[in-house]
């Protein structure tokens, strides 16, 4: 809970606009311990869940302050409830009836040093964001000062889809409406008796 000065400044987690690029600000660990995917696949599996750096999560917030106030960033979304896969769908959807933008990411450096899963949906610390492009220097420069790792994941692109390459099992595409229907229809059909 806070207070917003200036509301006029205030960012979403929507994508903004083409061209802009994607980073992936905290360092990366591959565990998928206490992650919605594990329960997803087993619920009986119990990973062991990853510790906080609270030095990391500092150097994070404070980057992602400077970059609001300063005006770089166009959209911010934490990588805590599903992963960074998870988060680039949700700023892909955004809200319903608004111009939506894709993605396309490279997660290369990620997956061949950890496996797809983990690159996808490993979900210790770290925010993903869309930074203006003519201040994608700034932002890496304030990253540096701060001290938070900082790498570049892809860019906004006008198309309709969530493409990730880099991935071991090779490109994956997914277009914004199958993710629509997939997010929307998941719940009501847990829910039916019909399924019962």
């Amino acid at each position: 809970m806070g207070i917003v000065a200036d509301v006029s400044r205030s960012r979403s987690l929507m994508l903004e606009r083409p061209g802009n690029p994607l980073y992936r600000l905290g360092g990366f660990s591959p565990d998928l311990g206490g992650s919605v995917l594990a329960q997803v696949l087993d619920p009986q599996w119990r990973g062991e869940v990853p510790g906080v750096d609270y030095d990391a999560v500092r150097a994070e917030i404070r980057t992602v302050l400077e970059a609001y106030h300063q005006g770089w960033s166009r959209a911010v979304h934490d990588v805590s409830d599903g992963g960074t896969l998870v988060a680039l769908a949700e700023m892909a959807l955004g809200p319903v009836g608004r111009p939506r933008h894709g993605a396309r990411l490279d997660l290369a450096p990620f997956a061949s040093a950890h496996g797809d899963l983990e690159a996808c949906f490993g979900e210790a610390g770290g925010f993903v964001v869309e930074v203006a492009r003519e201040h994608a220097v700034d932002f890496e420069s304030a990253a540096a000062r701060h001290g938070a790792v900082c790498q570049k994941l892809g860019e906004v692109v006008d198309e309709l889809t969530l493409r990730v390459e880099g991935l071991q099992q090779g490109t994956v595409t997914v277009t914004l409406d199958a993710l629509r229907h997939a997010h929307e229809n998941t719940m009501p059909r847990l829910l039916s008796r019909e399924d019962a």
